[in-house]
């Protein structure tokens, strides 16, 4: 929790929110503060659906941004995170890469965008997007310099099959390629741009704007039928797509190859962090590997409980719960490598074993 005398950090959308009878949780912010976050409001399962068939929309204002420039920033950023900056060729790119420690583990994921050839932006967990910036700024040559953008900006994620539709009315600039990123032309949202990100399995884009023009879009996008959507809605369709989750699935003694993130993971290039102990990891072999886990009869499997095969403990959920687009409980675990698909298990539910039943991630379409 934050120190007493510090209250939590608040979205620029935080009145907006508080209107529309949002319920708040307090989270962890960078290396001692906190911020309260939308977590639904009042219909998960509603917002969820939002997603799924219309357009929701998502403050994700608690993430942090970080400018780095100068010259050899692409280098640098090389030499530091996991994935190949060098695939960033041209100006309006961006990936998603990791920031690991010397053992390999996962310090933050990181959304890195190409804005000219020696200036980028990096978007970052909420929880972890300091310690990151710390670390970065660390190995960074002089001719570099790192800027944290605290609090100057909003940022917004619109999600489904109606997103477009709705952002191209308001001149959100959209129908770019996945993973790139444009800058809004239209003077309402000067300085605006969209990355288009595609996560869940639905079309979704990625907006960052000032946080005066921000409230504006808020409420245009609401009155253009958006749905405004918390945090729970996103980390169900997070699940339900079999994304790994920082603190959850990956994290400082989780490395990628066992998360199921190699892809973000440039093994070709000659260094990054923790680039050692990966190679191992991949050439050996993990020592766990995360599966998805569907469950065989209507209960719902739990997070944070054992996997057992027959007797034999095998692994452990790591996020749990029911999923509206297959209609069955579903549940991440990191388990033995040995273990295969299709092989039947069973975990602790609220009223007795759920039997499961070993897929690979994501669980819908």
């Amino acid at each position: 929790m934050a120190d007493k005398e510090t209250k939590p950090r608040r979205s620029p959308l935080h009145d907006r929110h508080e209107a529309l009878g949002a319920r708040f949780e307090e989270w962890k912010w960078g290396l001692r503060d906190t911020q309260l976050v939308p977590m639904d409001y009042g219909d998960t399962y509603g917002e969820h659906a939002a997603v799924r068939e219309g357009a929701g929309v998502f403050d994700l204002s608690h993430h942090g941004q970080v400018m780095l420039q100068g010259i050899g920033t692409g280098d640098a950023l090389n030499a530091i995170l996991t994935n190949d900056i060098d695939r960033l060729n041209s100006v309006g790119k961006s990936q998603y890469s990791l920031l690991c420690n010397r053992d390999g583990g996962v310090i933050d994921e990181i959304l890195v965008n190409r804005f000219t050839k020696s200036s980028f932006v990096l978007l970052g967990t909420a929880a972890n997007w300091l310690d990151a910036a710390i670390v970065i700024n660390d190995y960074l040559p002089g001719m570099v310099e790192l800027a944290v953008l605290d609090g100057a900006q909003t940022i917004l994620e619109v999600h489904g099959p109606e997103a477009e539709l709705v952002l191209d009315r308001l001149g959100i600039p959209v129908g770019h390629p996945h993973l790139d990123f444009e800058i809004a032309t239209a003077a309402l949202w000067e300085g605006a741009w969209s990355c288009r990100t595609d996560r869940f399995g639905e079309e979704s884009y990625l907006v960052v704007l000032d946080n005066e023009p921000a409230l504006k879009l808020w409420d245009a996008l609401l009155a253009s039928g958006a749905t405004p959507c918390g945090l729970d809605a996103y980390d169900l369709l997070r699940l339900e797509h079999g994304l790994p989750k920082y603190g959850t699935e990956i994290g400082p003694d989780i490395n990628p190859v066992e998360a199921r993130m190699g892809w973000a993971v440039g093994w070709s290039k000659e260094a990054f962090h923790g680039k050692e102990p990966l190679e191992t990891v991949r050439i050996s072999g993990p020592a766990r590997r995360l599966w998805g886990l569907e469950a065989l009869d209507d209960a719902v499997p739990l997070a944070d409980e054992p996997v057992y095969d027959g007797e034999r403990q095998v692994g452990a959920t790591t996020s749990a719960g029911y999923s509206p687009t297959v209609d069955k409980g579903i549940a991440l675990a990191f388990l033995d490598p040995d273990l295969k698909p299709s092989t039947e298990l069973h975990t602790p539910g609220p009223e007795g074993p759920v039997p499961v039943r070993i897929v690979k991630p994501p669980f819908t379409p």
